[in-house]
């Protein structure tokens, strides 16, 4: 599909979370995450990843801590090439300005910790003139007042 033909032109990105439930059977989300990656295909989302995204699902999917059943690595690396080929997915990356809008964010909202990552993210989004995220981490985004936080499995 070519993304002209797109249903919406909002950006959406969609959290590392969305991809991992949607690839491990085992999670409860699985459902709901695999229909919301159809409809990037299909063109009822204007769906956006970041390269930071794919590097936490590579982690979480591969971790069996974190999954019921972790992918192989073997499998989550055809996973990965297919996200990248693919032409579903448009993916933003950070700008020169991503690194001190992160640090400014971090300071702003006393940020500690783990959270600096999803920080990174949000600052990537602003920099990329994308404002709505999916996920089912959505306490966390809710801090950053210019994102539309959307929980799909509420």
């Amino acid at each position: 599909m070519n993304k002209s033909t797109k249903i919406s032109n909002e950006l959406v990105l969609f959290d590392s979370n969305i991809l991992v439930f949607a690839h491990n059977t085992a999670s409860p989300f699985h459902s709901k995450a695999k229909k919301l990656l159809l409809s990037a295909v299909d063109g009822s989302l204007n769906a956006v990843l970041a390269p930071q995204n794919l590097l936490e699902f590579y982690s979480i999917i591969t971790n069996p801590k974190r999954v019921e059943k972790p992918l192989s690595v073997s499998q989550v690396n055809l996973l990965v090439k297919e996200y990248l080929t693919s032409e579903v997915f448009i993916f933003i990356y950070p700008q020169d300005t991503t690194q001190s809008r992160t640090f400014e964010l971090a300071k702003k909202h006393k940020i500690k910790k783990v959270e600096i990552f999803d920080t990174y993210l949000a600052a990537t989004m602003f920099d990329n003139n994308v404002s709505i995220i999916y996920t089912d981490n959505e306490k966390y985004f809710k801090i950053f007042k210019d994102i539309k936080v959307v929980n799909p499995f509420k």
